[in-house]
């Protein structure tokens, strides 16, 4: 199973983000910006002033998914197919706080023969 591999993709990215460690960080999330060249293909670079701000909005909105909270579940992975033939790997994740529980869905890319965050959404079309 993928869960394992992609929950310690996560933890290590709320642990960056809690730390602040935008290097870590940067390393851990595909490119999504301006170069079209790297879009979907590489992952963000901390020394890039356009991508070190992009990664620090990361951070701070993961920091704000895990802050006060008793407790996250990895609950399943699922596939969805991509238009450039790549499968994108989801893992739906929970979080549980004292009052209340919300869901996001990672989406995950392969980078370099590595998983990466390639996507987080609240809700997927169908679901």
């Amino acid at each position: 199973s993928l869960i394992p591999i992609l929950a310690e993709i996560l933890n290590t990215a709320f642990d960056a983000s809690a730390k602040k460690d935008y290097k870590t960080l940067a390393k851990l999330i595909v490119y999504r910006g301006p170069d079209m060249k790297r879009f979907g293909y590489a992952v963000f670079d901390a020394k890039n002033p356009y991508d070190r701000k992009a990664v620090s909005i990361t951070a701070d909105v993961f920091n704000k998914w895990v802050r006060g909270l008793e407790s996250v579940e990895y609950a399943r992975v699922f596939a969805l197919d991509q238009p450039d033939g790549r499968t994108l790997p989801v893992l739906e994740v929970i979080f549980i706080s004292q009052h209340n529980t919300h869901r996001k869905f990672f989406g995950f890319l392969e980078i370099d023969g590595e998983f990466k965050i390639a996507d987080v959404t609240s809700n997927l079309p169908g679901m």
